[in-house]
Parts: C-alpha cells; sequence; structure tokens
C-alpha cells in the first residue's frame, strides 16, 4: 500500500483532541482547532515510504500520528514519535527540505498544505496569531540550543 487517504476515518472530534496536543497547537483555542481540523489530511503510510525528499520544495505541515517516521539530514539522523510535527515553517513559507523523511513502520500522518492554512489565516485571525506565536517560541528555542529551525 502507498500513501493514500486513511481506511479508518478521522472524526473531526479526533482530530481536534489529537491536534491540541501537538506542540504547534497548543495555544490554539477549540473553536479554531475545528477550522483547521477541516483542513487537514489523514493519510497512511507504510514503511520504507519517503513523505519529503531533502532538496525538493516543501510546503506543508506533516503531524505524526501514529507509527514512526525517520528524519535523515545526511550527517545525522533521528526518529520521529507521534506528536510531532515537522515542517511548521514550510506551512507558512514553503523552502527546500534540508532533510528527508521516511516512514520506518506503518504510520498514519496528518498533513496541512501552506495554502489551505492561508486561507484559515484569512478567515480567523486568531488562529494565524496563535499558530505564528508558537511557531516563533519553537525558533527561539532552536536558537537558544544552537540548533537552526
Amino acid at each position: 500500500m502507498s500513501t493514500s487517504t486513511s481506511d479508518r476515518v478521522w472524526l473531526k472530534a479526533e482530530k481536534i483532541r489529537f491536534l491540541k496536543e501537538v506542540n504547534i497547537f497548543h495555544l490554539v483555542r477549540e473553536e479554531n482547532l475545528a477550522s483547521l481540523a477541516d483542513s487537514m489530511h489523514v493519510m497512511e503510510v507504510d514503511a520504507g515510504r519517503t513523505l519529503v525528499f531533502k532538496g525538493h520544495l516543501l510546503t506543508r505541515l506533516i503531524i505524526l500520528a501514529e507509527g514512526q517516521l525517520r528524519i535523515e539530514t545526511g550527517k545525522s539522523s533521528s526518529s520521529v514519535e507521534p506528536g510531532t510535527s515537522l515542517g511548521g515553517t514550510a506551512c507558512l513559507a514553503p523552502q527546500i527540505a534540508s532533510y528527508t523523511l521516511k516512514a520506518t513502520a506503518p504510520s498514519i500522518v496528518l498533513s496541512l498544505e501552506h495554502e489551505d492554512l492561508f486561507m484559515r489565516f484569512l478567515a480567523n485571525e486568531a488562529l494565524a496569531r496563535s499558530i505564528i506565536f508558537s511557531l516563533c517560541q519553537q525558533i527561539q528555542q532552536l536558537e537558544t540550543k544552537g540548533d537552526t529551525p
């Protein structure tokens, strides 16, 4: 099976409960998460499938719901655990991926495309403010550690 829409339908309430636990959305109020949940795509991904290719344009936020992913930069690699979001800044400003992202086990991911997020931002200023604030906090934490975003 390749990347596809999940056979298990995620109800909107399930997406909202899950998104509340994801760091990038921790400041977003539930009614704003409801709006965002409508734009989230749920995909099943087979082990070995590449979701992001290093050097390719990255235009979406990816959140691991179940399973395990691996980030490979060329210099190092690390595992991604459920609840982790990747590509947060790419969903605001598309960029060239500095890593390859692969599924190391059958996984379920939620994704949000750049254009979908911006459509939600236009309709909901509070959503835009809370997500941008959360991303800024994450970038500041990385800079404090000496990592690059």
